[in-house]
């Protein structure tokens, strides 16, 4: 049987464990950590107000030293940065926010990162198989008709082309055609 107690005063954070029916060897086993679970995390604003307040510095200093507008620090200290102009400006907001209180600003863009990427996350648009035979039919169909207008366009510019004209006749041909006239005019009179 195995018991859990305490002998005198442990150590902060300390138990010691031990078998009784096996011997009476003690282990040192450590206390768990509680953590208050129904306590919120600190959010990004909430840190860099805290650090900004523990450096005795106000929010008008912090906007002189850093050229950040008032209302561009108000924003970034109650986390509501889709107020502020972009993701470019919010990086820089925040660098320069971190370096004029002393924290490191890869450290601080980290957090900023961590908390925005579920913001940034999108579903990619999924055709379905019927959608993309659609698709492809309807570009197979296209290019079938402008084939067959082309080879209609090229043979109509061929024949028109390569048509014979009058004057363009051979002279053989001109005379034969021309005494054919006459023989069937006398035959007739």
């Amino acid at each position: 049987m195995t018991m859990m107690r305490s002998r005198g005063a442990p150590q902060a954070g300390v138990v010691e464990a031990f078998a009784g029916d096996i011997g009476g060897d003690s282990a040192i086993v450590p206390e768990p950590e509680w953590v208050d679970v129904r306590a919120p995390a600190e959010t990004l604003g909430q840190y860099l107000k805290r650090h900004r307040e523990l450096r005795g510095i106000n929010a008008s200093e912090l906007s002189r030293t850093t050229r950040i507008s008032s209302g561009a620090i108000e924003a970034l200290e109650s986390d509501r940065f889709d107020e502020l102009p972009g993701e470019v400006f919010v990086r820089g907001f925040l660098k320069a926010y971190a370096q004029a209180i002393g924290l490191l600003p890869a450290e601080v863009l980290a957090r900023y990162t961590s908390s925005r990427r579920v913001v940034f996350v999108t579903p990619l648009p999924m055709q379905t198989p019927l959608q993309v035979a659609r698709d492809e039919h309807g570009r197979r169909f296209g290019v079938a008709i402008a084939f067959v207008l082309l080879l209609i366009l090229l043979s109509l510019a061929l024949s028109i082309a390569l048509r014979p004209r009058g004057r363009d006749m051979p002279s053989v041909l001109s005379q034969s055609s021309h005494t054919s006239a006459l023989d069937t005019r006398t035959m007739t009179v």
